[in-house]
């Protein structure tokens, strides 16, 4: 039996395992930093296209007053 050893198999599959747990959990919350940024970013451009929205909107419709 290898339990003598300093390190036994089962403690560094543990300790792989946890490594492993914590990358996961990095990844995890990353991806859900670049979710919100990724939504923050949409509903900039939104606001955005609806602030040019208007204007364009009502002088379209002035260009088709003119042309009645």
């Amino acid at each position: 039996m290898a339990l003598n050893t300093k390190q036994s198999p089962l403690t560094t599959v543990q300790a792989q395992s946890s490594q492993i747990k914590q990358r996961k959990r990095r990844r995890l919350q990353v991806c859900c930093q670049v979710e919100v940024i990724r939504d923050e970013q949409e509903c900039q451009q939104t606001q955005r296209l609806e602030k040019n929205a208007k204007p364009l909107q009502s002088h379209q419709l002035f260009q088709q007053l003119r042309f009645l």
